[in-house]
């Protein structure tokens, strides 16, 4: 996790700055493995329980699209999460990233101009927004993640 508590075992490893990107490039991968496997195991359930249960099942790409962005989308959450623990340092801000996401859905209808914004920062699996936004998006919060925690000190 990126609490400051549980850095501290990294001293040796992160007590120089050339050597902290390596070692938070590992920490993200494995968490993003982590999402990835749990998403996918939950695909293949999916597939499982349609092809066993159900003589007349057919593969959607809607289907595999919608599991493509509840990883996306996971993923966002999760390193918007991370940016709030190494600001605040505490894990309760874990209910910022919860209260958003909540937000987030229940202005899936509404369509002004600020709404549209926020459901772009702050995306579900309903909004309407293309796999290259959720990507940058995603992009956009591994940077801020990255800069906070190149600034972190140990």
């Amino acid at each position: 996790s990126f609490y400051y508590n549980n850095d501290n075992y990294c001293v040796l490893i992160s007590n120089y700055r050339k050597t902290r990107f390596p070692y938070f490039i590992t920490k993200v991968f494995t968490l993003v493995m982590v999402i990835v496997i749990f998403n996918s195991l939950l695909y293949i359930c999916y597939l499982f329980i349609g092809i066993i249960g159900n003589k007349n099942f057919v593969f959607q790409y809607d289907v595999f699209c919608f599991f493509i962005k509840s990883v996306l989308i996971s993923l966002i959450y999760g390193f918007l999460s991370g940016l709030f623990i190494m600001l605040l340092k505490s894990y309760f801000v874990i209910l910022i990233s919860y209260i958003l996401f909540i937000v987030s859905e229940v202005l899936v209808d509404n369509s002004s101009g600020v709404v549209e914004v926020y459901k772009i920062l702050f995306p579900t699996a309903y909004n309407s927004v293309s796999f290259i936004v959720l990507i940058l998006v995603l992009l956009i919060y591994f940077l801020l993640l990255l800069i906070k925690y190149n600034q972190h000190e140990i």
